[in-house]
């Protein structure tokens, strides 16, 4: 799309997921919304406001729910139907500055967190089962995770 705030357009598009389906979403930051792509045409399909001060990374669970995360006062790691409902809202006590994340198919999540260097890997419902690469990393940013080979990759800016 070309940049702007209708249906359609981008304006600051900050990271990309490809759903169940097949269809491709965007989390735009200047919009604070979430919008979904028809991969075989390229046409909007629906689209959603975000939650939270800067939307910074999306991901899709094998469920078909959508993650994204958002740094600054109120952070977090929010979870949406793919309609744009709220579900959840995930802010445990381990994570302080939230960037990158990814959805495992079992619905653990990994999140990068800038601040403590490292990724947090939760449960389901938020809560911390460890951290990962903690001192290991300077700045995590974002990540990306290959179950089969039972990789992580996580891009770190200072390394």
């Amino acid at each position: 799309g070309r940049k702007g705030s209708g249906v359609g357009e981008l304006d600051w598009p900050r990271d990309v997921a490809v759903d169940k389906d097949g269809n491709i979403v965007v989390l735009e930051r200047e919009n604070k919304r979430v919008q979904i792509f028809d991969a075989d045409n390229g046409h909007s399909l629906c689209s959603f406001p975000v939650d939270g001060e800067n939307p910074f990374d999306v991901a899709v669970d094998s469920k078909g729910r959508i993650r994204v995360t958002s740094y600054g006062d109120n952070y977090g790691v929010r979870c949406y139907s793919k309609e744009g409902k709220l579900l959840n809202t995930f802010k445990p006590d381990s994570l302080f500055d939230p960037a990158g994340v990814a959805v495992l198919k079992d619905g653990r999540m990994v999140v990068v967190d800038n601040m403590q260097e490292c990724c947090l890997l939760l449960r389901p419902n938020g809560s911390l089962i460890r951290d990962i690469g903690k001192g290991h990393l300077q700045r995590p940013w974002f990540i990306a995770v290959d179950e089969l080979r039972g990789v992580l990759y996580v891009t770190d800016l200072d390394a």
